[in-house]
């Protein structure tokens, strides 16, 4: 069967300007410069005469060195070609010139170079650098359009492109201390050389040290912006010292710091400017206690402390140890599990560990376990039920455990609470508590079991009695038009119930309920007929489903990259079910036969993660649809997000279009909070924020399991226009704007 499911990724995308209203031509542009790589430009079409401030027809940002330029069908136009460190070019077009070819030779000019630095004289990294082009008098350059340079790690950049003998306004943002403008006038010949020192900008400058005032790299510092509440990090480096900043002048924070290995320090309250900041870590916390089996009361030599993080966990093998626990655990620890191989764990959970130096666990007593094994079986043949889930009920074995812990014990308890009988039905629970338990069985096609057993009991078969309701069954195959069978998806529609499953033989035979059903199967061949069937109790009703080689849908998705595949899927508008696709799409065109009559949803999507999709009906009298699909989005949606506690999601931005024949789109959001979502088209989006929440357990063999969970955290409507920043900061709870 071909996938029709969607990948997601960053990508960049090639524009063709539209005309818009009246009649146009086409116009060559081929861009040539100094052997110097190809860049984006960005290509401004003005009408004549150019009045001062003159608003462009429009802006399209270009990535080939050639490419087909639509113009309106005018006598003149002037056109304004940008790229970044090269000196801006004007030009006058007559679109209507037999020969309509324009040449653009860009020069490259002169050069503004030097450093951010902060109101104390601190470089500044990251500092997004925007000109104010006075050498363009006639020209509005919105600010999706200009050109922009960030100063590097040391505060250094360098801004190419610029004309000798003029004016230049240089404007620098900065996230915490705002935006700040300087005029610049270049000199009449060659570079020029000039700092940027921000007018309100302050550091917060320190080191992190250990109790014995020696130095800690790599050490994490955290500062949180009061009142805000808006959280950052920071990394040591190996003299233990920190830069955080820029911040406006008396800006108030909270500081702390944490490293693996070393622990923790306590809040510290410092203020924009300070130099001095000294963060110490505490030593990690001692956790003490001694394990004892809780029926013979002696020591349990060898067990493993298991000390749980909201960012995952750490495992303390503890060998030889004649029942005592002593290790240094991170005082951010959350929960501690001790546990060893013939006895049920112990939890601690909701622990507070950052204001102590020593945790006691006292005596903890592991009851011994025992094994419960045996085989799940059919009642009525006798025959092994394969894939059956074999659970013990939740008892006493875990106490205090609140409810955001249950999930999380049960998964690391797997073996213990839950078994998956093998191909021979049998299944093997261990440990178990040494009392009496109950456990249940269920598989599908069968009655649910709940048993009781005793704690002298080692062996259980449980036999599983066939559900009578699943008596009731469709039968049937899957035909081509010649009359073989076909590999295909089933779909069951019923008046309450919808059921189905893969089909690769072409032969089904599904137990279902009584009652009216519309069955048809989804093929490579395209869709089958759809035949309704009423079956009653214990009654068996055979159907054949024979694919229609009716429906032709041929199509085209312009604007794909090389690189760039796509696949397309077709779903019936009807009932939203899949009809028919292909995958793997490389020059934007394909034909997909057999997708029957009625009105369809096409959706296409990219490996680089551009999704569209498109309405269109077939009928008998055609035979046949037509579509196209454009990706010619030129715009950039940009920003940056987190929480209030300075914490950033793990998870993913999707900008969702809310006019049909726009291109969505989606990508990761970036450790650092930021994200980049290109190639989308004007106009209004949804952005949705996804996050994916994650914990990670090591197991004594060396095994890792650990589990996630997508929820969307937040919406916001936005309207994009070029390049468009958009910063969120998110709730600690779910909201939607």
């Amino acid at each position: 069967m071909k996938s029709l499911t969607y990948g997601t990724c960053l990508f960049l995308i090639f524009v063709v300007l539209q005309a818009q209203a009246e009649d146009s031509v086409t116009l060559d542009v081929r861009v040539d410069a100094e052997a110097n790589q190809f860049d984006k430009i960005w290509i401004g079409v003005f009408d004549l005469p150019a009045q001062p401030g003159a608003e462009a027809r429009n802006w399209t940002e270009v990535e080939y060195p050639e490419i087909a330029l639509n113009a309106p069908d005018v006598s003149e136009l002037q056109i304004v070609a940008l790229r970044k460190d090269f000196l801006p070019l004007i030009q006058r077009v007559n679109p209507q010139s037999d020969n309509a070819r324009i040449d653009l030779e860009f020069q490259i000019g002169n050069a503004l170079e030097g450093s951010v630095l902060s109101t104390d004289g601190i470089p500044v990294a990251g500092v997004y650098l925007t000109v104010e082009r006075d050498d363009l008098p006639n020209v509005r350059i919105p600010d999706h359009v200009k050109l922009s340079w960030t100063s590097d790690a040391e505060g250094q950049f360098k801004i190419g492109g610029l004309a000798g003998n003029e004016n230049y306004k240089i404007e620098a943002n900065t996230q915490f201390a705002g935006d700040e403008a300087f005029s610049v006038r270049m000199p009449e010949n060659g570079n020029h050389r000039r700092d940027l020192r921000l007018s309100n900008a302050f550091f917060v400058l320190g080191r992190v040290v250990d109790l014995e005032r020696a130095p800690v790299l790599d050490a994490t510092v955290k500062f949180q912006l009061i009142p805000e509440e808006w959280e950052m990090t920071a990394a040591t480096n190996a003299e233990g010292k920190f830069a955080l900043g820029p911040f406006v002048q008396n800006k108030e924070m909270w500081l702390s710091a944490r490293q693996n290995e070393r622990g923790s320090s306590k809040n510290f309250k410092a203020t924009s400017g300070e130099h001095d900041v000294e963060l110490i870590l505490h030593s990690m916390v001692q956790v003490i206690g001694t394990v004892v089996d809780a029926s013979t009361r002696e020591p349990i030599d060898d067990f493993t402390l298991l000390a749980v993080r909201a960012d995952g966990s750490r495992k303390y093998p503890h060998v030889d140890s004649v029942g005592q626990i002593f290790s240094a655990v991170d005082p951010v620890t959350t929960a501690l599990i001790v546990h060893s191989e013939k006895h049920n764990a112990h939890f601690v959970t909701d622990l507070l560990l950052e204001s102590v130096a020593e945790h006691d666990l006292g005596e903890i007593a592991l009851s011994p376990g025992r094994e419960l094994s045996g085989q799940v079986y059919d009642a009525a043949t006798g025959e092994p039920v394969v894939g059956a889930m074999v659970s013990l009920v939740d008892s006493d074995w875990i106490e205090n455990v609140g409810d955001q812990w249950l999930g999380f014990l049960r998964n690391f308890l797997r073996d213990t609470i839950r078994s998956t009988t093998n191909q021979k039905g049998e299944y093997l629970l261990k440990p178990l508590p040494a009392d009496s338990v109950n456990v249940t069985a269920r598989a599908w096609g069968y009655q649910y079991q709940s048993l009781p057993v005793d704690e002298s009991a080692a062996v259980l078969d449980i036999a599983l009695t066939p559900n009578e309701a699943l008596k009731t069954r469709i039968r049937g195959r899957i035909d081509s038009p010649d009359g073989n069978p076909v590999e295909g998806w089933l779909v069951l529609l019923g008046d309450s119930r919808n059921t189905g499953g893969h089909v690769e033989d072409g032969l089904f035979d599904i137990p279902v309920y009584a009652g009216t059903y519309d069955v048809y199967a989804i093929t490579d061949l395209g869709r089958t007929n759809s035949v309704r069937v009423t079956v009653n109790d214990d009654e068996t009703q055979e159907v054949i489903l024979v694919v229609e080689s009716k429906g032709l849908v041929m199509g085209t998705i312009h604007g794909l990259w090389n690189d760039e595949t796509a696949d397309v899927g077709i779903y019936s508008e009807t009932d939203g079910l899949g009809v028919s696709g292909v995958t793997g799409i490389e020059n934007g065109d394909f034909q997909i036969p057999g997708v029957g009559y009625g009105e369809f949803r096409l959706k296409a999507s990219s490996n680089r993660g551009r999704e569209q999709e498109i309405l269109f009906e077939l009928n008998a009298e055609n035979g046949e649809a037509l579509v196209e699909l454009h990706f010619s989005g030129s715009s950039r949606l940009y920003g940056s997000l987190g929480f209030p506690d300075g914490s950033v999601p793990i998870g993913k931005v999707k900008a969702i279009a809310k006019q049909s024949g726009k291109t969505s789109s989606s990508c990761e959001i970036n450790d650092d909070g930021t994200y980049e979502i290109e190639g989308l088209d004007d106009g209004e989006y949804t952005l949705r924020i996804w996050e994916s929440t994650k914990y990670m357990v090591t197991r004594d063999d060396g095994s890792r399991f650990g589990g996630s969970t997508s929820t969307p955290i937040k919406d916001v409507d936005i309207v994009v226009r070029g390049d468009t920043e958009h910063n969120i900061q998110l709730s600690p709870q779910s909201d939607t704007e």
